[in-house]
């Protein structure tokens, strides 16, 4: 495997940039950042070791914290440190829904709407990819 395959994008994660043409979403995109941007990767850090025996596994304050809980933790850090923008969405009236943090908020922690957690979370991943390797590992498939 060639090496700069392996390579990331760390200034498009830390900056962000819109994402299209995700499966299944046709006309929706996503301005995000990566995974690996320094406000997220702080966010999430903090969010970690505050977590009390409430949020942990058997109530230990050592213990692995409880995956609802660690889910909250990143929909939270997500919303204010991945994702920046969205177009494309629409209500059933088709009209549009703009982008706010509190409208993100609402449908990532809304269960029912795991598909658009999950859309947004792939965004995050492929915002860092290099654009020259997506194309040679899709050209490899």
């Amino acid at each position: 495997m060639k090496i700069n395959l392996l390579k990331v994008d760390s200034k498009r994660a830390e900056q962000g940039d819109w994402i299209r043409d995700l499966p299944g979403l046709d006309g929706v995109s996503f301005k995000v950042r990566g995974f690996s941007n320094r406000d997220y990767q702080a966010a999430i850090s903090n969010e970690r070791s505050k977590a009390g025996p409430d949020k942990r596994k058997d109530g230990r304050i050592n213990g692995d914290i409880l995956p609802e809980a660690f889910s909250e933790m990143v929909n939270r850090c997500m919303v204010d440190h991945i994702l920046i923008d969205w177009t494309g969405l629409e209500d059933d009236e088709e009209n549009a829904i703009p982008y706010s943090r509190e409208t993100a908020m609402k449908f990532l922690s809304d269960p029912d709407y795991r598909p658009l957690s999950d859309a947004i979370y792939a965004a995050a991943r492929e915002v860092e990819q290099i654009v020259e390797n997506r194309i040679a590992a899709s050209e490899k498939n």
